[in-house]
Order: structure tokens, then sequence, then C-alpha cells
């Protein structure tokens, strides 16, 4: 099956995968690759709930603070800002991204502010979050001011919301930060095991791999893989790929370890330090804390989730995607 040209909502995760998870990929991009700079605040920020996500490329330390700093403005403002997320977890993968989007929807938050550290300011984007499965549309409007210390940066959004003439109705507004609750993204039954259907219904591989280099290495991977499978653009909905008589697709999730476990339903390993990873070749004890790609397999009639029977995350895509494959076969063939 010929693979789709990716439309611009893989265009927007990637890249904005790439702004803030700075310590997952090197790299850092700035945010207006997707935002608009809008001459004026989302017009109900006074009025609706508020998520606030925080970029990748703050500390952990910092992020606290940060988030005290914030919520005292924001309060001042009558910003309503009900949840703190750490942005990996909210783009951590096509899954999740619909998981936080249906969460947020239903708490009623009507607004994003994104907080972004570059080497020389810290930047908040203030916009509307969208009203489908998507957050954002890349070229969306968002209001966006910087300055080199954060807490002047929010104490001038206090300023400017307060004489902005916004109608306000949000009056009682949370003292501190809260963070914010992850979604599960398991909707139906979950199994910590492989579905032995895979040996004779097609799985969907979704093509994630920008470089020759890289889908030299995944094609190599799939080698060992002795059933049917395509690839396809990682784009396709469920519905789309049941259309196209596939049963099973690939997923997969990149951010903390911590998270991982909590939004795949793991169950008493969320206090450790360190997880054992249990890899093809090697085994090795990370932090928990530590980002990670995460492969899991979909049912997509059912949504039945297969999470594998060992943990086999890994920070390198390609070990945590081998360990996977080469696990499931493994316990297929006994």
């Amino acid at each position: 099956m010929p693979i789709k040209m990716k439309n611009f909502k893989s265009i927007f995760l990637a890249l904005f995968a790439c702004i803030i998870t700075a310590s997952v990929t090197g790299q850092a991009i700035n945010p207006e690759v997707f935002f608009t700079q809008g001459a004026s605040f989302p017009e109900d920020m006074l009025k609706t709930k508020a998520a606030v996500m925080l970029s990748g490329t703050l500390g952990i330390e910092e992020g606290k603070k940060i988030q005290v700093a914030a919520q005292e403005q924001f309060q001042r403002a009558g910003i309503d800002a009900v949840a703190y997320y750490d942005i990996l977890d909210v783009y951590s993968g096509n899954d999740t991204e619909n998981a936080f989007a249906a969460l947020l929807k239903k708490r009623g938050v009507g607004v994003a502010i994104i907080i972004h550290k570059s080497p020389s300011e810290y930047t908040a984007y203030i916009t509307a979050l969208g009203q489908g499965t998507n957050l954002f549309s890349m070229g969306q409007q968002a209001w966006t001011l910087s300055d080199a210390d954060y807490k002047r940066l929010f104490s001038n959004i206090y300023r400017r919301a307060s004489n902005a003439g916004l109608e306000r109705i949000n009056l009682l507004i949370n003292d501190v930060p809260e963070p914010g609750q992850l979604p599960k993204i398991v909707t139906s039954r979950r199994f910590e095991t492989y579905n032995p259907n895979l040996t004779i219904d097609l799985l969907a591989v979704p093509n994630y791999y920008k470089s020759p280099g890289d889908s030299a290495v995944a094609a190599a991977i799939m080698n060992n893989y002795p059933y049917k499978f395509e690839y396809v653009n990682p784009d396709l909905t469920d519905r789309d790929l049941l259309d196209q008589k596939f049963q099973f697709r690939l997923c997969r999730i990149q951010t903390r370890g911590s998270s991982i476990l909590r939004m795949l339903d793991y169950k008493g390993q969320g206090d450790q330090k360190e997880l054992m990873s249990i890899g093809i070749n090697e085994s090795r004890k990370m932090p928990i804390g530590r980002p990670v790609y995460k492969y899991y397999i979909k049912h997509l009639f059912t949504g039945n989730i297969y999470v594998g029977e060992k943990w086999d995350a890994d920070p390198d895509w390609s070990k945590a995607f081998e360990n996977y494959i080469q696990h499931s076969v493994n316990a297929i063939k006994k």
C-alpha cells in the first residue's frame, strides 16, 4: 500500500513535539511555526477554564516555581487555570492527544496557556482549544508575550488581562496550581499479553520514519515479523483502517516512563524510582522520569490494547520498537 503524504495534523504534532521536548529530540523549534500571533486574548478567557501546558525545556524544580508564580497572577486576572500539564504527556501519541482533548472538553476547558522557555526568555502563548479531537490547528491565533523574567511575564499578563475589557465571571479560582489528571487511554480492555490473531489478521504499522536511515532501521525490524502487515499514514484514524480491512494497529507513546505507566494503566509501579526495561539484547534500569518510547497494539474493532508481557520501553525508538515486535513474535510462537 503506498504511503500517503502526511497532512498538516501530523506535521503539527511532530513540530510541536520538537519545540517542547528538546530533552527528547535534541532540537528546539520556534512555536510560531504553528501559532499566528493574535492581537487579543481569547474572548472567553475570563469566562471559561484554562489548562496550562509547560514546556519540556523547563527543569522539574523550575517548573514548580513557575506554576506557583503563574497561578498567583492568573487568579488575580480571573484566569481559571484548573490544571497544569507537561506538554510531553499531551503530545506523546495519537491516542493520548485524543484522550487529552476528550478529558479537557469534559472538564469544560476552553483555553490553553503554553509556557515555553528559550535560551534567553520565557514565552506565554494563550489560545482557544479546538472543538474536535485536535487540541490546536496549524496557524491558529495565539496571544503571545515574552520576558526574560518569568515573574515579570506573569505580572504583565495580569495587567494586560485586567485592561482588556473582557467579561469576567471566573471568581472562585484555586490559590495553588493543580497538577492535571492524566487520561487513561485504555477505553476497552487491557492485556499484558499479545493477541494470537496477529498470525492471521492484518496489522497497520504507522510510518513515523522521516529519514531513509530510520526507514531502513524500521524495515529491518519488521523483517523479523512473520505475519501480515502494511505501512500506513500515521494520520489515518481507527475507522479509516477498519475500512481498509486492518484489524490491528501498532501504537506508540513517547513521554516520561512515569506518565506512560499511568496512561497505560500499569498497577503498583508508579512509586518506584527506577524501571527495569527488558530488551531483546540487554535489560537495564532507568529512572522512572526519563522520556522513553513504549509500543503497544490496539485491536481496532474492540479497542482492546495489548501492552505485552514485559516492560520494554527505551529512550531509543528503534530499541523500543524492536523489543516490542520481537517479544510479541517470541510469545505468539510459543
